[in-house]
């Protein structure tokens, strides 16, 4: 469910930023160019934290599998101990 929010929050913040500004520019609040800097800001924005979503899942599937190989181990210590 964490990870749900990851992806949904940014999305829905870039397209209500998205209306927001589609709004002002159709009551003339801003201009062409405004609305052109103002978007491409917006994009590099949600590129950004794209990024940073794909590096936590990479570092979080890391330390799964750090965690799933410690148990491994463990587990391997344990049944060698009761062999012996």
């Amino acid at each position: 469910m964490f990870l749900y929010g990851i992806h949904v929050y940014p999305a829905l913040n870039e397209a209500l930023t998205g209306e927001v500004q589609r709004l002002k520019l159709a009551t003339g609040e801003i201009t062409d160019a405004r609305m052109s800097k103002a978007g491409l800001q917006q994009q590099m924005n949600s590129q950004l934290i794209q990024m940073q979503q794909l590096q936590i899942q990479q570092q979080q599937q890391q330390q799964s599998s750090q965690t799933q190989q410690a148990q491994q181990q463990h587990q391997q210590q344990q049944q060698s101990q009761q062999s012996a």
